[in-house]
C-alpha cells in the first residue's frame, strides 16, 4: 500500500511538472515512470529497456527512454550517477540518503550509510550556495579486486609486457574496407579510438542485417561493452555529425554512453565549407578534387593557430566563432565569392547544441589512464596511407598525417605504449 502511495504521488509531480513546462502527457511517460519506481537500487537504460519490453501495452524506444528520463531528472524524481563510464539511474523520491562505493577496476558500487559523515557535509557552511542534496561518490578498491590485483603482478613479475595499441591502417588512397576489418576486430578490445580525417572519410558496415555509414564515429560503436574514441586528431562537422548520430540512435544505439569526443578535436565551421568551394572555384582546372567538406581550411585554421576546438563550446563559444568566421568572410571577400550560408548555419548550430549532450573529455588523459589500467586499444585510420599529407601523393592528398606515426599524437597516448601496426590494401586485378 505504501508503494502505491509513492506511485500516486510522483504521477501527481511528474503531471504538474508536464503541464508547467508545456510537455505532453503520453501514456509511455507514466508507464517508465511507474517501472521505475518499482525498481529497487540502480539501474541502466538497458535494464529499464528490458523491463520495458515485458510489457505488452508499452513496448517503447529507447529514444523514447532517454528522453523520458531527461524530464524525470529535472522533475527531481530520478537522479543521474555517473560511475566511471558507466551512467547509472535510481529513484529519488521518498530515498534515504546514501553514500557509494565505487571499483575503479570492476565497476562494481556499494551503497552504505554513515550518520558522522552525513551529519558533517550537512553541517558545513558553503559560502553563498544553499544545499539542497548531494550525491557522494567513493573510488577505490573491492577488496575482490585488490587481491586479483596482487595475485598478478606476483604471476607477470617475470612475464614480457604485452602489446596494448593495435593501429589499422589502408596501405592505398582509402576503400580498402579499413571500416569492416575495424568491426570485426573490435571485440578482442576495449577501446576504439579515431585518431585523424573528419566526415570526407566513409566506413560501410553491415550489423544486424542493416547497413550503416559512419562518417566521423569509430566503427566499434555497435559493441555496447567498449569506449569509443574521437580523438584530437580529427576534425568534426557537428551538423553532419548530429545527424550521423541520430541515425544511429534512431536504430536503438546508445552513442551518448558509448562516445567520448575529445575536446582538443577541431570543429568545421561553416564558413570553412564555402572557403573549400571557393579555394578549389580559384584554382580552375588544377583543382585538387576536394569533397567539400571543409577538411582542408580546418586544419590550415589548426596549424595556423586560428582554429576553433570542440572545447570552445564549453566557454566564450560565441565571441570565438564571430572571429573565425568574419576572419574567413574577409577571406572570400578577397576570392570575390558568392555564398549564402542562412541554412548551414542554422543546422551547424544545432549541432553544436546536440554536441553538448556527449562526454567530451581530455583524451590524452583518458586514453593513458585506459592504457594504465590494462586495457586494450585499436587505434582506426580514417584514410589510406598515399592521402598522407606528407608522405602520400602530393598534393592530391587529405590534410592530416594517415600513416602510423599519426596514431600516436593525434589520438592522445604516449608513445612508449608497445604499439602493432596492421595495413590493409586491394587486390590489383590486371584485365
Amino acid at each position: 500500500m505504501e508503494s502505491q502511495n509513492v506511485k500516486d504521488t510522483v504521477r501527481q509531480i511528474f503531471t504538474e511538472y508536464l503541464n508547467a513546462n508545456g510537455h505532453r502527457k503520453t501514456p509511455e511517460r507514466y508507464a517508465i515512470l511507474d517501472t521505475i519506481y518499482s525498481i529497487d537500487g540502480h539501474f541502466d537504460i538497458d535494464t529499464l529497456y528490458s523491463l520495458m519490453a515485458d510489457q505488452e501495452n508499452f513496448r517503447v524506444s529507447r529514444a523514447t527512454l532517454y528522453n523520458t528520463i531527461i524530464l524525470l531528472i529535472n522533475a527531481r524524481l530520478v537522479i543521474k550517477h555517473q560511475f566511471g563510464n558507466s551512467s547509472q539511474y535510481e529513484k529519488s523520491y521518498n530515498r534515504d540518503t546514501h553514500h557509494h562505493q565505487i571499483c575503479t577496476q570492476c565497476g562494481k558500487v556499494t551503497e552504505f550509510q554513515n550518520e558522522e559523515l552525513q551529519h558533517a557535509i550537512e553541517n558545513t557552511k558553503l559560502s553563498r550556495f544553499n544545499l539542497t542534496h548531494y550525491s557522494l561518490y567513493m573510488y577505490g578498491l573491492c577488496s575482490k579486486c585488490d587481491r586479483a590485483n596482487k595475485r598478478k603482478k606476483k604471476n607477470n613479475n617475470h612475464k614480457k609486457e604485452k602489446l596494448k595499441v593495435d593501429v589499422l591502417l589502408g596501405l592505398q588512397w582509402g576503400d580498402e574496407g579499413k571500416g569492416k576489418v575495424v568491426d570485426v576486430l573490435t571485440p578482442r578490445y576495449d577501446v576504439v579510438a579515431r585518431f585523424q580525417g573528419g566526415p570526407n572519410a566513409g566506413h560501410t558496415l553491415e550489423f544486424e542485417g542493416q547497413k550503416y555509414v559512419l562518417r566521423s564515429i569509430p566503427s566499434g560503436i555497435f559493441q555496447g561493452d567498449k569506449v569509443n574514441i574521437i580523438g584530437n586528431g580529427v576534425v568534426l562537422d557537428p551538423a553532419l555529425f548530429k545527424a550521423e548520430a541520430e541515425s544511429l540512435e534512431a536504430s536503438g544505439h546508445n552513442l551518448k554512453e558509448r562516445l567520448h569526443i575529445s575536446k582538443k578535436a577541431h570543429l568545421i565551421l561553416p564558413t570553412h565549407r564555402i572557403l573549400d568551394a571557393a579555394y578549389e572555384a580559384a584554382k580552375g582546372d588544377a583543382k585538387v578534387g576536394t569533397t567539400g567538406k571543409g577538411i582542408g581550411p580546418t586544419y590550415t585554421d589548426k596549424i595556423s593557430r586560428n582554429g576553433v576546438r570542440v572545447g570552445d563550446i564549453l566557454h566564450d563559444f560565441d565571441k570565438k566563432y564571430a572571429a573565425a568566421k568574419a576572419r574567413h568572410e574577409q577571406i572570400l571577400k578577397g576570392l570575390n565569392y558568392e555564398y549564402d550560408i542562412t541554412e548551414m548555419e542554422k543546422a551547424w548550430f544545432e549541432g553544436i547544441e546536440y554536441l553538448k549532450q556527449f562526454q567530451l573529455v581530455d583524451s590524452e588523459h583518458e586514453m593513458n589512464n585506459l592504457l594504465a589500467a590494462g586495457k586494450s586499444v585499436l587505434c582506426e585510420g580514417a584514410q589510406g596511407t598515399m592521402l598522407d599529407i606528407d608522405f602520400g601523393s602530393y598534393p592530391f592528398v587529405t590534410s592530416s598525417n594517415t600513416v602510423c606515426a599519426g596514431c600516436l599524437y593525434r589520438s592522445g597516448h604516449c608513445s612508449n605504449r608497445l604499439v602493432r601496426y596492421m595495413g590493409f590494401s586491394k587486390p590489383i586485378v590486371r584485365a
